[in-house]
């Protein structure tokens, strides 16, 4: 992931993005599977999953769901992995978040290994 964000750092620290063509800066959403959960670091005794979500907000985004240590979010159905929550999305400020969630059936459950995370933005 840190090479992820050392590739986007280019645009997400633009200042014409954070300032945007008008008079508003752009909008911006930022996610997927980080495979980063602050549980690890607990594990390996080193911040490098803090680190990520550190980088992340440094460019001004914000999570739409929680950033936590453990399972409350979880996000991974299967596996021996001890923190379930891998997947995060992220909005600038000029979005709006209204409603968001983790889609979990037993259908979905049974055929992928993530979960779907959703969100219902406005501008």
């Amino acid at each position: 992931m840190h090479r992820v964000l050392s590739d986007l750092t280019g645009y997400l620290d633009d200042p014409r993005r954070r300032r945007g063509t008008g008079k508003a800066p752009n909008a911006v959403v930022l996610g997927g599977d980080f495979n980063c959960n602050l549980g690890f670091d607990l594990k390996q005794k080193n911040p490098s999953h803090e680190l990520v979500f550190a980088r992340v907000a440094a460019f001004g985004l914000t999570p739409v769901l929680p950033v936590v240590a453990g399972s409350e979010h979880t996000t991974m159905t299967r596996g021996r992995i001890p923190h379930r929550q891998l997947d995060y999305l992220y909005t600038s400020d000029r979005v709006t978040v209204q409603d968001r969630g983790i889609l979990s059936t037993p259908h979905l459950e049974s055929r992928k290994d993530h979960l779907p995370v959703w969100v219902h933005l406005s501008l």
